[in-house]
């Protein structure tokens, strides 16, 4: 419950069965008002196929999947956030983890537009 990192259970549906305190912080919505809802509301729309893919990837196989996706929060821009998910051994939940990328990928933006001015000098 108290683990610095974002962890959620997921049903084989997509619902949120567990999640800590820090998931339901990244998500800015409170523990028990996540349990039972689609996690794949909280994905942009513009991701939500490649993350039904990816779930699919998770629950075929026991193997650790990774994905990136953004995340909409109430009000504010999309979150990016790095997901990397296992399914359970019967194959009916799957865990993620979540670790927010936003800094980074704002940073990795602004490093391609600088050398993109640099190749034009």
């Amino acid at each position: 419950d108290f683990a610095p990192v974002s962890y959620l259970t997921l049903g084989r549906d997509g619902a949120i069965s567990k999640v800590n305190l820090a998931g339901a912080d990244l998500l800015g919505v409170g523990r028990a008002r996540l349990v039972g809802r689609g996690f794949g509301v909280f994905v942009d729309q513009q991701d939500r196929a490649g993350f039904r893919v990816f779930l699919e990837k998770v629950f075929a196989s026991q193997a650790k999947e990774v994905c990136e996706v953004a995340l909409l929060k109430d009000r504010q821009g999309p979150l990016n956030v790095r997901i990397m998910a296992t399914g359970s051994q019967d194959g009916q939940e799957c865990r993620l983890m979540m670790v927010d990328i936003t800094e980074r990928r704002q940073t990795d933006s602004v490093h391609e537009v600088l050398h993109a001015g640099e190749a034009r000098i």
